[in-house]
């Protein structure tokens, strides 16, 4: 078998490198810019017009282009994308013949003159062809090339120019497509970023100085935007000694949704009414109020803690969040781990239980999210809470040496993988 030798006049190296360089443009008008210099090679001197009904009443159109100085490449000199509203709309004459039946024309001999849209523009023109561009199955776009002789065209040529024209149209509209897709994603981008500022400016920016203790925190994301929350705040419980709030909270999930949703959780805190009472009734509270709003498919983990600087009792409820660790003075590590229930948001829950602990001298507490436990190597390994344990064993130091010390250890683990979520801690210790 001997394959068909291609004539060295024939046009197929032309064709070749045409649609080549289409798949390399990267914008509408880069992609005419190349349409435009493969018909010049292909088919020399003519002129061009472009329509567009798209949009439109029936028997309307729109002139996007009109090439007539045998100059193509002023094909790219204007973008009628970009100021679409602004072009008139147009009815009748040649063109409006043309686009009538929606079928492709070859017209030889042609008269131009006094043309009640073009006037005399095509004077000096004697043949057209007139080829439909589809989107979506309709012919929405339309290319017309004219040429000086009076029979320039053929109906071989027709049918290269509806596939031409076609590839052409598809690869304008796929980069018009692209250029939407980059602008709608960049504007996400920026309602994101804002999601995150917002975020930000609900994080202690500095942690306020407590009698007796000495505190140390940090805050990262998955993404742009997270779920996690910290914070310490003055709680008032009816008929007790004012108490220092320390709170921590992770929504299910990261990302706008859940950073949407750690914003509400903080303006509950703030919203809670005086004499509430302690952490349970907060607890209870916040509930409440999720529950009230209806978000499906998500809930809340939560550890609130009112602190006594008094007698150094720390009183705390948890809400399904993993139990904060405490670290002896003899390096022995137990769990805050009673006074358990259910995730916040899921079901109406009455019975928030309290429980407290005395806290002494020498003794630190680390509150974390389970971003911090959940962390994986690159063999899917999760750090784990063994291993935070065993590392707080090791550091008798400052709450903010504890801090540095988990990170560095989180990301030795990771290894370079990416972290999988939000991960926030807190750490105080009692002076």
């Amino acid at each position: 078998m001997q394959p068909l030798a291609v004539p060295s006049d024939s046009r197929v190296p032309a064709m070749l490198e045409l649609v080549r360089n289409l798949s390399l443009a990267g914008g509408p008008q880069e992609v005419l810019g190349v349409f435009s210099r493969g018909m010049r090679e292909l088919y020399g001197s003519s002129g061009y017009i472009s329509l567009s009904v798209r949009g439109l009443e029936p028997g309307s159109y729109k002139i996007t282009r009109l090439l007539l100085n045998a100059d193509w490449s002023n094909m790219t000199a204007s973008d009628p994308w970009g100021h679409w509203g602004d072009l008139p709309v147009r009815r009748g004459g040649l063109l409006g013949q043309i686009i009538a039946d929606g079928q492709p024309k070859v017209i030889h001999n042609l008269d131009p003159r006094n043309d009640p849209v073009l006037g005399d523009a095509l004077a000096g023109f004697g043949s057209l062809m007139a080829v439909p561009l589809f989107d979506q199955g309709r012919a929405l776009n339309w290319a017309v090339t004219v040429r000086r002789e009076p029979n320039a065209f053929t109906v071989h040529d027709l049918e290269e120019a509806i596939l031409r024209g076609n590839l052409v149209g598809g690869t304008v509209r796929m980069t018009l497509l692209a250029r939407q897709l980059a602008q709608a994603n960049a504007a996400i981008e920026r309602e994101v970023q804002r999601i995150a500022d917002i975020q930000r400016a609900l994080i202690p920016a500095k942690l306020p100085q407590l009698p007796g203790l000495t505190m140390a925190s940090s805050y990262h994301t998955f993404d742009q935007a997270g779920g996690d929350l910290f914070d310490v705040v003055p709680l008032a419980p009816a008929g007790g000694a004012l108490l220092w709030g320390l709170f921590i909270a992770d929504v299910a999930g990261h990302g706008p949704a859940s950073a949407v949703v750690m914003a509400m959780m903080h303006a509950i805190l703030y919203a809670t009414p005086p004499g509430v009472g302690g952490p349970g009734d907060y607890l209870r509270f916040a509930n409440d109020h999720l529950l009230a709003k209806r978000i499906e498919n998500t809930f809340v983990t939560a550890f609130l803690s009112g602190y006594d600087p008094v007698n150094r009792r720390l009183t705390y409820s948890r809400a399904g969040h993993p139990a904060p660790m405490l670290r002896h003075r003899d390096g022995q590590v137990t769990r805050l781990d009673q006074a358990a229930t259910f995730p916040l948001g899921i079901f109406e829950h009455d019975n928030f239980q309290q429980a407290t602990h005395a806290l002494e001298p020498g003794q630190t507490v680390l509150m974390f999210t389970d971003g911090v436990v959940d962390a994986r190597s690159p063999d899917g390994r999760d750090f784990g809470e063994e291993a935070l344990a065993t590392l707080l064993t090791r550091i008798d130091s400052s709450p903010r040496d504890v801090v540095h010390e988990v990170e560095q250890a989180l990301i030795r683990h990771q290894a370079g993988r990416p972290a999988g979520d939000d991960r926030t801690l807190l750490v105080l210790r009692v002076e």
